[in-house]
């Protein structure tokens, strides 16, 4: 049989891969909105503040009695700006993107002619108004001339404001036509201060995902693992069914060809062999049709079933499939004779019994016992063969898990998985008790819900039910 590889499926990877990289993308993107959208409350609010004290400034001073300005006004219609100085008149046309609050904190720049602003001044008045908003980031002031050059910066001999971001140039006045800009200096380190939680807020529900993501495509690998073991699983007992077939074949071709010259007693060896063969031939028929059923069937199909007549009939076939074994059943049965069950039921029952044939010795004992506990059906199958470690009980039930890894035992590792998804299915239970050396008990315990969707239905009344003790050999009770 072809090997199955453990390496995960190539398009499953990608898929995964992609989507821990747009989880990752999406951090990014969130901690950049974050980043940019405070950047930009800081820098409107800077160049606000800025604009705000030098109007208050100006127009403090500017409404002194001894002040030059005679007058000014601004005409709407055709956005000019008129201001009298002494015995001169100035005339402006105002960019009309400009809201009439911005051209009054300008305007009285113009109109403050004797205490203009100083930048120490403006750098305490903004960081007075914007300490909210900037708190302890380290703001500079630049001011330039008509032709951009620059004639002071505060803090005096600050070297760093070339490298620190423009908030904006406001206006001082309209005929000077000088401005002074607002810098200020928010680093990714100030950042974290300020948003440390909504940051590790943001990296734990990505790192959520990751897990979330890894562990989907984990599960995905796991279930093509199985579907790929599976499928193998099938191509080998559709391989094994040739064996059988072939030797009955051909005892049916020699008896044909020399049917005068066989004695007797080589007849019946002839039949046995054949019948033999005929009931693994129906074992193996039936496991196969039983996998394909739980690799593609998920829905459970309820049926009326004798469940005391299929006991007796998979002991029947595990005396025939194990000629060279000795095997004893013991079947405790009080339970009505028809229950509203399934096919999968019947052959996790298969597999506890094979299971227990295969891990015993020569002398092969097995007990099973069905009967009601409450409203529950319960079937335990005991046997007093190798017994299972207490380190290997946890993880009997996981797939390709072998009991004791022994590689003489056929099988894939499918079997007590499967039983335990068929009992799932039924919304049972199924538990097993093990001492090494001394044998395993595997019970099955089903509750009875009375619904057809839910659980198993008896037929008949309790004191209906068929009581059976007894031992079987083969398909004798």
């Amino acid at each position: 049989m072809k090997h199955i590889g453990s390496t995960p499926l190539f398009r499953e990877t990608v898929m995964a891969v992609l989507a821990i990289g747009f989880v990752i993308l999406l951090q990014y993107w969130l901690v950049y909105l974050l980043y940019t959208g405070e950047n930009g409350k800081i820098r409107d609010e800077l160049n606000r503040s800025t604009l705000w004290s030098i109007g208050y400034w100006s127009g403090r001073e500017g409404m002194k009695v001894d002040s030059v300005v005679r007058y000014w006004g601004y005409d709407a219609k055709t956005h000019v700006l008129t201001i009298g100085i002494r015995d001169k008149e100035y005339c402006f046309e105002i960019d009309s993107i400009e809201a009439a609050w911005e051209m009054d904190a300008i305007v009285t720049y113009d109109v403050n002619l004797q205490n203009p602003i100083t930048l120490a001044c403006l750098d305490s008045l903004v960081k007075h108004r914007a300490e909210e908003v900037i708190g302890n980031l380290s703001i500079a002031f630049r001011r330039v001339d008509s032709l951009g050059n620059t004639k002071e910066v505060y803090p005096p001999g600050n070297t760093r404001y070339m490298d620190m971001e423009e908030a904006g140039y406001v206006r001082l006045g309209y005929i000077s036509g000088e401005k002074v800009g607002v810098l200020f200096d928010f680093t990714w380190k100030d950042f974290l201060y300020r948003f440390w939680w909504q940051f590790t807020g943001i990296i734990l529900v990505g790192s959520v995902l990751v897990v979330l993501i890894v562990s989907f495509a984990c599960r995905i690998w796991k279930q093509r693992k199985l579907r790929q073991l599976q499928e193998a699983c099938l191509r080998q007992r559709m391989h094994d069914l040739k064996r059988p077939v072939g030797a009955v074949e051909g005892l049916f071709l020699r008896l044909q060809r020399q049917i005068q010259k066989v004695s007797d007693r080589e007849k019946g060896e002839m039949c046995d062999i054949g019948l033999e063969k005929a009931a693994m031939l129906k074992r193996e028929m039936s496991n196969v049709l039983q996998l394909a059923m739980l690799m593609y069937r998920k829905r459970v199909e309820w049926v009326d079933i004798s469940l005391k007549e299929e006991l007796v009939a998979l002991a029947a076939e595990e005396q025939f499939a194990n000629p060279e074994k000795d095997i004893r059943v013991e079947l405790d049965y009080r339970l009505p004779n028809v229950l509203l069950l399934s096919e999968q039921f019947v052959y996790a029952l298969r597999n506890l019994m094979d299971n227990a044939v295969k891990y015993s010795g020569e002398t092969v004992f097995i007990k099973v016992a069905c009967y009601r506990e409450g409203k529950a059906l319960v079937v335990s199958v005991t046997d007093e063969g190798k017994g299972i470690a207490k380190k290997d009980l946890p993880y009997i039930f996981e797939e390709y898990w072998r009991v004791g890894r022994d590689e003489k035992a056929k099988g894939f590792g499918l079997g007590l998985a499967s039983v335990q998804k068929i009992v799932k299915r039924h919304k049972g239970k199924v538990h097993v008790e093990s001492e090494l050396g001394k044998g395993s008990t595997f019970t099955i315990k089903l509750d009875n819900y009375g619904k057809k969707d839910k659980t198993f239905v008896c037929r008949g009344r309790e004191g209906d039910a068929d009581y059976v003790h007894g031992n079987i050999i083969g398909a004798r009770i």
